[in-house]
């Protein structure tokens, strides 16, 4: 059960689905836990002292907080599953947490936050890692500073792919990602040339030698551009179309 509706056990997605955007789906976090992901996207602003979920800062008073939204039902969920999201499955659930607000005023709530939650999240003391249920991952650079200096930390980077972050701390940087439209001119229709094939393989191949797993953003959601991502070795693939994604990649995994 989650928040009172129940939500059917399924078989996690390894280092597959990301689900992007989660808080527009129709049903957020039941979808995504139905069909397997592993990692979630979640955007937030900090309102009166309280982290709200929302795309735009319109009406943030009506919105959901973070605890609200994911924190607590998962927390439900976890303890219903002997300890872990996935029932029999050890696997961290990433929440990746963009942060709307400016970095030094929403950094120290969320940090109070993760911290009212003992044994949730995964932690590092001295890069030492104690593993959690859970790993908050922040996007982009707005915490950089903050957690590449601090010996503690219950969160670590998704990375520019594009920076310094590709050689960064594995510990701290532990994906990195880019716009696809950035780096490829195919858009999913035909054929993928040959030369952008290569580039994509290379990405994906420096991204593994420096211990990262690697995600392209504004991807077009369809079967054509998840095979060649897969093909590719990418790790994470940004998803809109959960119950979708997740049938074809059980057929693209049966081949």
């Amino acid at each position: 059960m989650i928040g009172g509706v129940c939500v059917k056990a399924q078989t996690p997605l390894v280092y597959v689905g990301h689900a992007h955007n989660d808080y527009q789906q129709k049903r957020p976090l039941k979808g995504a836990l139905e069909n397997g992901f592993l990692s979630i996207e979640i955007d937030v602003f900090l309102k009166n002292g309280k982290l709200k979920v929302a795309h735009v800062p319109l009406f943030l008073g009506c919105k959901k907080t973070l605890e609200e939204m994911y924190l607590n039902p998962l927390q439900e969920r976890i303890a219903s599953n002997g300890g872990t999201v996935y029932k029999g499955d050890s696997t961290s659930l990433i929440l990746m947490i963009d942060f709307k607000s400016p970095a030094e005023k929403i950094f120290p709530v969320l940090d109070s936050i993760l911290r009212s939650f003992p044994d949730l999240f995964t932690k590092w003391e001295n890069n030492m890692k104690t593993w959690g249920p859970l790993t908050i991952m922040n996007s982009g650079k707005k915490a950089r500073k903050v957690l590449t200096s601090a010996t503690s930390r219950n969160m670590v980077i998704d990375g520019n792919l594009r920076s310094g972050d590709m050689l960064g701390d594995q510990t701290v940087f532990q994906r990195v990602s880019a716009n696809f439209t950035t780096e490829f001119t195919w858009n999913g229709e035909g054929e993928m040339s040959r030369a952008e094939r290569q580039k994509l393989q290379n990405l994906v191949n420096e991204a593994h030698a420096n211990g990262k797993t690697i995600r392209f953003w504004k991807t077009k959601d369809q079967p054509a551009v998840w095979k060649v991502l897969l093909d590719a070795g990418v790790d994470w693939i940004n998803v809109d179309y959960l119950s979708k994604f997740r049938t074809f990649y059980l057929d693209y995994t049966d081949d």
